[in-house]
């Protein structure tokens, strides 16, 4: 089956409908990762009224994971897609928690950067993004809307291609999605877009953006196969 590896991304365009029915599936541990999250954020901001940015917001998970242990919470959630988007508003309406959010269209560039906010998450976005200053630099921006002992959690593809290890990583990965269901051709299809659509990188280069974005303990929280979750704290 031949698979076009150079077609590009354009989450401006995703199926929002389509991400939320396959995520679980292609993430061992995706509901933990979110769950995790979330608690890590609750003992963090101790469960008092706060605003908390989530970038990347399509599809809600991370609001939902939020809200769901602390009603008085406000959301700023914003993403590029509006499909994305949609489906967010359908499941925050479902959970009770639309009323606690905003949803925007946009990047987080679009956001003003005296809107200082006592929390921050970006779940598996980086990885999109092609340039490596690029990545660096979104990071800057959440950074910049951040209050000073802010927490940042972010989960992100991570792995190197040139490592031993990674040929049995990605046998092992696509073992564990058919075995839930993913079929041989989307398998196929996440697997050619690695290097195209997607861009993993390292676990120590990550840290180091992270830490050069203005963020200190970085903490990585949460492995699963390629798909890695950090916790750290704005300086």
């Amino acid at each position: 089956m031949t698979i076009n590896s150079t077609e590009k991304m354009s989450w401006k365009e995703a199926n929002g409908q389509h991400y939320t029915a396959s995520i679980a599936a292609k993430i061992p541990g995706y509901r933990l990762l979110h769950e995790q999250m979330a608690f890590m954020m609750h003992a963090h901001l101790n469960g008092e009224d706060h605003k908390l940015l989530i970038v990347g917001a399509g599809g809600g998970q991370e609001i939902i994971s939020l809200g769901q242990l602390n009603q008085s919470w406000r959301f700023t959630g914003i993403d590029p897609s509006e499909s994305m988007l949609a489906e967010a508003s359908l499941r925050l309406q479902e959970a009770g928690i639309l009323e606690q959010t905003t949803l925007l269209q946009g990047t987080v560039t679009d956001l003003p950067q005296f809107n200082q906010y006592d929390g921050a998450t970006c779940m598996l976005v980086l990885h999109f993004i092609q340039d490596e200053q690029t990545k660096l630099n979104m990071l800057q921006e959440i950074a910049n809307r951040l209050k000073s002992g802010a927490m940042f959690i972010m989960a992100t593809l991570s792995a190197d291609p040139s490592s031993k290890i990674y040929p049995i990583l990605m046998s092992a990965y696509r073992s564990s999605m058919l075995s839930a269901g993913i079929s041989e051709e989307h398998w196929e299809k996440f697997q050619a877009s690695i290097g195209h659509t997607s861009y993993p990188e390292p676990s120590e280069q990550i840290v180091t953006w992270l830490e050069l974005a203005g963020f200190e303990h970085v903490t990585r929280y949460f492995g699963s196969y390629m798909v890695e979750g950090y916790v750290a704290i704005k300086k």
